[in-house]
């Protein structure tokens, strides 16, 4: 059954891949997001910042730098030490097609990996599958968390969480964080 999570886990992946690399186009991805550290603890906020982030205005009185107390990935921004900020991200449409398509490789490349090896490792596939998209966006985020967590050596305990995900996807955002931690787990100990 596991050799079988993997294959599919594998095929997924390099078919999403393959399917990403081809797109010729890609729609406009610009925002703004608020993006806080609540007791000075590191939180990221999931956001399709296509690798472009700025600092539009600060609204903690901790100063927010660069590098420091936030940052940002292909996926989101992070901020840690009491930085709250708003945060502009993503690329208009227009501009270098050839950066634009880089920028979608890339990002299809490791979303890929990142979504095969959550397939491929998780104990139980047709829990997941039987999730609702907006559950398997808490499940997703729990996964990070939890797999954070036990890397950082921390105990298992997803409440510490509560707040960064809505009360009625609990249970998604509990089974994403215990596969989570669990795989993580696994991985440090073999």
């Amino acid at each position: 059954m596991r050799r079988m999570q993997r294959f599919t886990g594998t095929m997924l992946t390099v078919a999403f891949v393959v399917v990403l690399i081809h797109m010729q186009t890609v729609t406009a991805q610009k925002g703004t997001i608020t993006c806080e550290s609540r007791n000075n603890e590191y939180q990221y906020c999931y956001a399709n910042t296509l690798g472009n982030v700025s600092l539009k205005q600060q609204l903690s009185n901790i100063q927010c730098r660069k590098g420091r107390s936030w940052g940002s990935d292909n996926q989101g921004i992070w901020v840690d030490r009491g930085c709250r900020a708003e945060f502009d991200y993503g690329r208009a449409q227009g501009g270098n097609k050839a950066g634009r398509n880089t920028a979608i490789a890339t990002t299809a490349i490791g979303g890929a990996i990142a979504l095969g090896m959550i397939i491929s490792s998780r104990k139980d596939k047709d829990d997941y599958d039987k999730l609702s998209a907006d559950d398997k966006i808490a499940y997703n985020m729990g996964w990070d968390f939890g797999t954070r967590d036990a890397r950082e050596k921390k105990s298992n305990d997803y409440k510490r969480y509560i707040g960064r995900y809505s009360e009625n996807r609990e249970s998604a955002f509990k089974l994403g964080y215990n596969e989570g931690y669990e795989n993580m787990q696994a991985k440090q100990n073999s």
